[in-house]
């Protein structure tokens, strides 16, 4: 895609995502509750979160949303379960731009950043039967290391798998 400049966001971005991510992230597939995707977008304004933004001719065209924690501590390799790791939250794409390799290059800088935020391994979570996700994340690098019956996931086989990617 040419023209496509992918840049970290700021505090003055969090509206601009939030519509973004209900305009072109909602489908049977996403779990997308409004406090919660809020919260978390907040959390751009304090560096609780990050979040790396598309945009073609200043217009967004994709956004990855991630931070930092422990929840995946139980998929971490031996003798690094207490270590910080990066957690992908969000990742779309304006529809009309999906197949384009937006998504797989957001994964990408977010991996980075990630990185430099002085982790080693990156997760994220998706619908398992979402082939879009799929194709972005195995295109980024991501491998799926598990998959579980998830109450939350109302479609489909109703079951997430989470994925991995190392940092090198």
């Amino acid at each position: 895609m040419t023209n496509l400049i992918i840049r970290n966001a700021t505090a003055a971005d969090i509206d601009a995502l939030l519509d973004f991510l209900y305009a072109h992230g909602v489908n049977e597939w996403n779990h997308l509750p409004p406090g919660p995707i809020r919260a978390h977008l907040d959390g751009i304004a304090t560096s609780r979160t990050y979040a790396v933004v598309a945009e073609q001719t200043d217009k967004i065209v994709g956004f990855v949303s991630f931070d930092l924690g422990r929840d995946m501590a139980r998929y971490q390799p031996q003798g690094r379960e207490a270590d910080m790791h990066g957690i992908i939250h969000e990742a779309v794409v304006h529809r009309d731009c999906a197949g384009q390799g937006i998504g797989s290059q957001l994964l990408t800088a977010a991996v980075q950043k990630i990185g430099e935020l002085g982790c080693r391994e990156v997760y994220v979570g998706r619908h398992d039967e979402n082939p879009g996700s799929a194709g972005m994340m195995r295109k980024a690098g991501f491998e799926v290391i598990d998959v579980f019956d998830d109450p939350r996931r109302t479609s489909g086989n109703r079951r997430t798998a989470i994925s991995r990617r190392t940092i090198s």
